[in-house]
Formats: structure tokens, C-alpha cells, sequence
């Protein structure tokens, strides 16, 4: 049986403790396979002074692969506050066609 796909974003913040990285991406792992899915790719913004490559590149990657969703650990990985935190949201998911997905937030 073939699992849905899916890919992740993670941005992590500057001063962020050593091993954030590292977790945020073992969440994304952990939830897409207790939850069935294929994950394919997780892209990374690691300094948020810095152009947004890895978000740049999960929207390109989406739009190509037509994943399920995007997964992110939550919704903080978008942004600081609650107004930045939608625009992202919305600007991901308007612009790569498919929905964002908060794990820390998902309930099955």
C-alpha cells in the first residue's frame, strides 16, 4: 500500500538551544510514521535575518511533488505571533496548493 507523501519545514530562531534542529526534525519523523505518511524531505531555515531557502524550497517542492500536506512541528515555525504565523500559513498554502499541518496541534 502506498503511504500519502508529504514533506516538512522547519525554522529554527537565532539563540535557539543547541539540538533544536535535530528535534524539531525528529518530531516531523516520528508523527509521519505513526501516522502513516511518506515523508520525503524536510527543508530548514536555520537564521531568520536570512532569506527563507528552505521555505522558498518546500513551496517548489509541493507545487512539483503534490504532497498531502506540509508538516510543520508547530505553528511557531512560521512565525512569532499569531498575524505572522497565518500570513505564512496562508502564503504556503496558496502558493504550494496544499495544506499546512501543525503536528503538535493534530488530533487523529
Amino acid at each position: 500500500m502506498v503511504k500519502p507523501l508529504v514533506l516538512g519545514y522547519v525554522r529554527i530562531r537565532i539563540g535557539a538551544v543547541p539540538g533544536t534542529v535535530e528535534r524539531s526534525r525528529l518530531v516531523l519523523v516520528e508523527f509521519a510514521v505513526r501516522e502513516g505518511f511518506t515523508l520525503e524531505e524536510i527543508f530548514t531555515d536555520e537564521d531568520e535575518n536570512r532569506s527563507c531557502a528552505g521555505l522558498a524550497g518546500v513551496i517548489e517542492a509541493a507545487r512539483r511533488r503534490r504532497p498531502v500536506a506540509v508538516l510543520v512541528p508547530h505553528l511557531g515555525h512560521l512565525g512569532l505571533d499569531a498575524r505572522v504565523q497565518e500570513a505564512m500559513r496562508s502564503r504556503l498554502e496558496r502558493e504550494s496548493g496544499v495544506r499546512v499541518l501543525p503536528v503538535s496541534s493534530y488530533r487523529a
